[in-house]
């Protein structure tokens, strides 16, 4: 098969680094707008929200999971966390 040769580890970290960066700008600006609107339902800065999160485990000692806030009045996420080891 005439397949191409493997990026190297560097330009795969430096990648990466771009596609985290990139993402993690649009997940904000995405998760700002239901924080504005959570904050504007309720009246005060002071707001409700409800949490959830699982791992891909089950017990206390796991290492890929992810956490999510969510606005009692609007219903939508307003922040989200994902943990898991760095490689």
């Amino acid at each position: 098969m005439a397949l191409p040769a493997p990026i190297s580890r560097n330009s795969y970290d430096k990648i990466n680094d771009k596609i985290l960066s990139a993402t993690t700008g649009v997940a904000n600006s995405c998760m700002k707008k239901p924080a504005e609107k959570e904050e504007l339902l309720s009246g005060s800065s002071d707001i409700i929200v409800s949490t959830d999160g699982t791992s891909k485990t089950r017990g206390h000692s796991f290492l890929v999971g992810v956490c999510t806030v969510i606005g009692a009045e609007s219903g939508k996420v307003i922040d989200l966390d994902i943990m898991c080891p760095v490689m």
